[in-house]
């Protein structure tokens, strides 16, 4: 006991003026752990340029696109070559097509024979049909579809990725306005800034240039042509097409996706082109997106949710003031600026 009481003053001496024990230290962290610690900051691997971590998640995004992008040329290829495909199958099978007719025609009704010139000629339709029909090809409908999901998961992430990028520059431009940070940097070594690292938005225009065409695939679906559009850069909207639609009608889940408001219009009554009586709300979507081009301020019919069945449609006062056009024989729905008078 007496021990202790003999040392408790040295020990206490110790304890105050030891940095270890009972004091703290008066080292600063250095520049680079500042950043990263009080901003999130770190250094990329090439050149003095310090980053946020969000941007190297983008760059992963990014680069994941690669693959993305890759489908969507791959597809634009094989809908050109269904299309060069079948105009040489019909113009190879036209000679033979017209001599079955010819054989069949003049056999009698009941002749056995009739049954296997029919079988004949309805494999030559399957191998190919006339160009105005191609959307009815299942070969070109499952190209056409895919190369339209394929675009469309590419512009809408390109899209979320360029809202993301907008972010990033606002948030560097915030640091970079901030005068401790660029003391920060001073001291961390000579030339050393702040990211990002490239221009991501002109990477990302890179990579959606093959969306970005005066044209979208175009595919039949029980007897209609059908195309994508995108919504406000974030919902994917399938349209039948009907020529005399004034007003496009679209379901109410899209604008509920597209995180639009319908607000106090009213609920009134709509005849579609086929008869059928639907109740609509008035709404204006701020974007559509065809390929490059974008229409803007579209006055569009909402259907209640107990006619969702009848789905997207739109017709050609849609696009004014563009000129639109439909090619079945190449697969596309064609879109032109019109020229200045």
């Amino acid at each position: 006991m007496r021990l202790g009481r003999r040392w408790l003053p040295v020990w206490l001496l110790l304890a105050f003026s030891s940095p270890g024990l009972g004091q703290t230290s008066d080292v600063e962290p250095s520049p680079a752990q500042s950043l990263r610690d009080n901003y999130g900051l770190s250094q990329a691997a090439v050149g003095k340029i310090w980053v946020l971590e969000r941007e190297r998640s983008l760059r992963e995004a990014v680069t994941g696109l690669t693959k993305l992008r890759g489908q969507v040329v791959a597809g634009t290829k094989a809908m050109s070559d269904v299309v060069e495909r079948n105009s040489r199958r019909w113009e190879a099978d036209r000679l033979r097509r017209e001599r079955l007719r010819k054989q069949r025609a003049q056999l009698r009704s009941d002749d056995p024979e009739r049954a296997r010139i029919t079988r004949q000629l309805q494999q030559l339709q399957k191998n190919s049909v006339p160009p105005n029909e191609l959307p009815t090809l299942p070969e070109a409908q499952r190209i056409a579809i895919e190369l339209t999901r394929a675009r469309d998961r590419l512009t809408l992430q390109v899209a979320a990725l360029k809202r993301k990028t907008q972010q990033l520059t606002r948030e560097y431009k915030v640091l970079g306005e901030d005068a401790r940070v660029q003391q920060l940097l001073a001291q961390a070594g000579k030339a050393n800034r702040l990211g990002p690292t490239q221009d991501f938005l002109r990477v990302l225009s890179g990579i959606e240039d093959c969306v970005n065409t005066n044209f979208v695939p175009i595919f039949d679906q029980s007897g209609h042509l059908r195309f994508s559009g995108i919504v406000n850069d974030r919902t994917p909207l399938t349209f039948t097409w009907v020529a005399s639609v004034s007003v496009p009608v679209v379901p109410a889940r899209v604008i509920e996706s597209a995180q639009l408001q319908l607000g106090n219009s009213r609920l009134r009554r709509r005849q579609l082109p086929n008869g059928r009586q639907v109740e609509v709300r008035r709404a204006r979507l701020e974007r559509l997106r065809f390929g490059e081009m974008t229409l803007k301020d579209v006055v569009v019919d909402v259907l209640s949710p107990d006619s969702e069945d009848v789905g997207a449609v739109i017709g050609r006062a849609a696009f004014s003031p563009l000129k639109v056009e439909l090619h079945p024989a190449t697969l596309r729905l064609q879109l032109a600026q019109v020229a200045a008078e």
